[in-house]
This record gives C-alpha cells, sequence and structure tokens, in this order.
C-alpha cells in the first residue's frame, strides 16, 4: 500500500526493489489517498508510480482505495477482498 504523503514514493520504490531482489511478486499496489490530499499531487505520484512499477517486475495495476476513515474498516477489508488480494 502506498500513498502521496511525504517520503512514500521512496519508501515504495524501495519495497518494489527489494522485492524484484528477493523474487516476491507483487500483484497490485494499493493507493491510498485518506486523508485527502492536493489533487495535483495524488495525480502526480500515481503517475510516478505507474511508470515506475514495471521497472520492478510490478506489472500490476495501481488500485485507488476508497476513501474511508478508520471507523470504515470493515469497508476497506470488503473492498480489499473483492479484489482477491487478501
Amino acid at each position: 500500500m502506498t500513498s502521496p504523503r511525504l517520503g512514500s514514493i521512496n519508501h515504495t520504490l524501495l519495497s518494489l526493489e527489494a522485492c524484484k531482489t528477493r523474487g516476491i511478486e507483487v500483484l497490485a499496489l494499493l493507493y491510498n489517498c485518506y486523508p485527502e490530499k492536493s489533487g495535483l499531487i495524488c495525480d502526480d505520484t500515481r503517475k510516478m508510480l505507474k511508470q515506475l512499477m514495471p521497472r520492478f517486475g510490478c506489472n500490476g495495476p495501481l488500485i485507488d482505495l476508497p476513501a474511508v476513515s478508520r471507523d470504515d474498516e470493515q469497508l476497506f477489508i470488503d473492498t480489499i477482498a473483492e479484489l482477491h488480494l487478501i
């Protein structure tokens, strides 16, 4: 899971590199924009990640998670389950 927060792009790319090096297949990235950030930041981060994912062997989708609060954890779990990621 990634987000548009400060340092998140670096953390995500380092994690993808570590997975590639260890032979761990990454099926998708979950993109969490909650709490809502600037639309421009979210869009730019999403675009950059989509461009860089294949370099690390991640050819799956970048999936936008619905904006849910901690009070809506079941909705979050249901969304992930529908994607067959758990």
